[in-house]
């Protein structure tokens, strides 16, 4: 959130639109042999004019239509959906599309890789670093989210469901958010199987190359209470279970990550991504010796 607002301060100043709702939204295309285009940008509800600088798009079940900031400046793109899910409301699509008319100057396909919901109404969304004391009823909430992740996503996509995270430790400080590992058994078909299961304003999504994130709110633009995690056997975020593991395991090592928690929290309350980015280092720690032969790690 902070670096979107930080990438985009003029759009919730110079862009009109109605209702407090909105959305962010990231699109990534497929441009053959260039590679890789990427959009990131905030849905507005109507859009009375494009500021200097910015492109709008309509994104229709038939058509693309973008408009510049110069008066009467649109054009249209047909274009099929690969697949589509619009939601409990209709009104936000989400899916894979490709134009179907060569020269459009579009990626040869396009999918819409975040969908996060948000509120620009002061009070909104709220990632500050808040660690608090561990809760006993942490690995309980887990188990209530496992099974409803196997209820929702059946055996055959959630083959495995972890609880891993601070939360996931005895006596580790954590920010109260359940972090849970599902393994799935196909990356390249799970979106259009799983995203369209969490298509509603309570949960974001965030689609990368080889995984997928999802992101549990207690209300609309609301604190986290849930990060879902999607990957296939031996994605590197797997590495985190053998890290829970060996910190269950390692008191003394658990304890320093105690105290290097507290302390980045205090040191970057405001700053989610750099509060990660300073424990990198002990984390790659950990790993290494989680993998070490002789580390003793059991299973959790």
């Amino acid at each position: 959130m902070r670096f979107l607002g930080e990438l985009f301060p003029r759009l919730t100043r110079d862009v009109r639109h109605t209702g407090p709702i909105s959305r962010i939204v990231g699109f990534q295309g497929a441009t053959g042999e260039r590679g890789e285009m990427e959009f990131v940008g905030i849905e507005v509800n109507a859009l009375e004019s494009v500021p200097p600088g910015m492109v709008a798009w309509e994104l229709g079940p038939l058509t693309l239509r973008r408009r510049n900031s110069q008066a009467g400046s649109v054009t249209a793109h047909p274009i099929r959906w690969i697949w589509q899910d619009a939601g409990p409301t209709g009104e936000r699509p989400i899916g894979e599309f490709v134009p179907t008319r060569e020269g459009s100057g579009l990626p040869e396909k396009l999918r819409l890789t975040a969908n996060a919901y948000l509120t620009l109404l002061p009070g909104g969304s709220n990632d500050a670093v808040r660690l608090v004391d561990y809760d006993p009823s942490w690995p309980e909430r887990f188990a209530r989210c496992r099974e409803w992740v196997r209820t929702l996503l059946g055996a055959e996509l959630a083959l495995r469901v972890e609880h891993y995270g601070s939360t996931a430790i005895v006596g580790i400080p954590a920010k109260p958010i359940i972090d849970v590992l599902v393994e799935i058994p196909d990356f390249d078909r799970a979106p259009s199987h799983v995203i369209p299961r969490l298509n509603n304003p309570l949960w974001e999504y965030w689609w990368y190359k080889d995984h997928l994130t999802f992101i549990r709110r207690d209300r609309l633009g609301g604190t986290r209470t849930h990060h879902l995690h999607m990957a296939p056997r031996g994605h590197a975020l797997w590495q985190g279970v053998a890290f829970r593991d060996y910190l269950r395991s390692h008191p003394t090592e658990a304890a320093r990550y105690a105290e290097l928690k507290r302390g980045l929290a205090g040191a970057f309350p405001g700053d989610r991504e750099r509060y990660t980015d300073q424990k990198e280092a002990f984390v790659r720690e950990i790993a290494g010796k989680a993998a070490s032969p002789a580390a003793g790690v059991g299973s959790g």
